[in-house]
């Protein structure tokens, strides 16, 4: 009976912004966001219960989620005439700079009284999708030329950090720190950063690569700009977020064939633990640590019937939802 009390306190409060206290014997509660393939509808799962922020005939996908103190932040994009950046706050959609500008928010963060969002933007007279982020709603694009892309965001003070990547001319994975970008990966293949964690004075990036052939690929991670990999010779990979929990650095991620099989995985200092069995639609996608349990967002099944799902210390959680849908971004209070 303890599960459904539980939920009693944590759905009303996302509903109706209400400060109702969290009961003293929860010991933790999981938001995961992400939608359907169908994108009929989008939203977020607490504690495994769908909450719908928006269906049909509005096509939204939902990509990052972010727990500050009784809040609740959302980020995603509605897809009409042109594609809206989004993101609610307990439900209620915050109000956006609207500009010409097409928005893909990829991830959301709070800083103090800050909200900061990440992404990419397309002006529909320019072919470019250019990295950029969303400070309280105000759009700062990270590159004016480059095609680019921000997948993460993390501020600590008065420094913002946004992984992603930059064509010079090809992909490359790239950290921007206070807009400055910084180039991770030199080599003639393609790179992409997904994910970024400081701590003190440590930059964590994580990423992968891919030779151009689009087949063959490592999964990656900077410290201070130093690469590491967490593949071993002749296994694909890629390392799809980062969280650091004290002296323990995990990744979320892949390892896949050369005929295009996924298995989900998780690395923890640099030792990988797989979530499944190798199959077309299963992928690892965020990670989140609390009390030391492991916690891993994606989906798992094939291409004509996948799931959402969250591991917690390797043990499946379907989350319900229609027959495809998928799991975007996790978050542990």
């Amino acid at each position: 009976m303890k599960h459904y009390l539980i939920l009693l306190f944590a759905i009303p409060a996302f509903f109706s912004c209400s400060s109702d206290p969290i009961m003293p014997d929860a010991k933790e509660h999981v938001y995961v966001t992400g939608g359907m393939k169908s994108m009929t509808s989008a939203g977020i799962w607490i504690d495994s219960t769908y909450i719908k922020l928006t269906e049909n005939p509005t096509h939204t996908i939902c990509t990052g989620v972010f727990v500050s103190g009784e809040d609740i932040y959302v980020c995603g994009s509605t897809y009409g005439a042109n594609t809206y950046v989004q993101c609610w706050k307990n439900g209620n959609l915050m109000p956006f700079e609207r500009t010409d500008y097409n928005g893909l928010p990829q991830y959301v963060t709070v800083s103090g009284n800050d909200v900061y969002v990440c992404g990419q933007v397309k002006e529909e007279s320019d072919k470019a999708v250019l990295a950029a982020y969303w400070k309280n709603g105000k759009l700062i694009k990270l590159e004016d030329t480059k095609a680019s892309f921000a997948g993460s965001i993390q501020v600590v003070g008065n420094n913002v950090y946004v992984a992603g990547w930059a064509r010079f001319p090809r992909a490359s994975a790239v950290i921007w720190v206070n807009g400055i970008p910084t180039r991770l990966n030199s080599e003639d293949y393609y790179s992409y950063a997904s994910g970024v964690s400081v701590v003190g004075n440590d930059v964590y990036v994580s990423g992968w690569s891919v030779d151009s052939s689009g087949t063959t690929g490592k999964a990656l991670y900077w410290k201070n700009g130093v690469q590491y990999t967490l593949t071993p010779p002749g296994v694909n990979g890629a390392a799809t977020d980062v969280f650091i929990d004290g002296n323990d650095i995990y990744f979320s991620g892949d390892m896949y064939t050369p005929d295009s099989l996924y298995t989900p995985v998780y690395w923890k200092n640099g030792i990988v633990t797989t979530l499944g069995d190798y199959n077309t639609h299963n992928a690892a996608s965020s990670i989140f640590v609390k009390n030391e349990d492991v916690y891993v967002a994606g989906k798992y099944g094939n291409k004509e019937n996948y799931k959402a799902v969250y591991w917690k210390n390797g043990n499946k959680v379907e989350l319900p939802a229609d027959p495809a849908s998928y799991a975007q971004s996790i978050f542990v209070k």
